[in-house]
């Protein structure tokens, strides 16, 4: 059994409102992170998950208003 790994944007505007971009797929998380470092222009990420959870958070430490999830689902 396999894995994709689903990675959508998500950008808070200067009004306050939610931008969802469409979703991607890729076939490891290492090019779904990859995607998101590139989003960022090279600037230091951290990701956040729970324990035992198939979803993370990507965030970067000098922009707040965008953030990336990541779902991982068996295929």
């Amino acid at each position: 059994m396999g894995k994709v790994f689903i990675i959508t944007e998500y950008q808070i505007d200067e009004n306050g409102m939610m931008n969802i971009y469409p979703s991607l797929s890729y076939d490891s998380f290492e090019k779904a992170i990859n995607y998101a470092i590139n989003k960022f222009n090279g600037n230091k990420t951290y990701l956040t998950k729970e324990a035992e959870s198939n979803e993370s958070l990507i965030k970067c430490t000098t922009d707040e208003t965008k953030f990336f999830h990541v779902l991982e689902k068996d295929i």
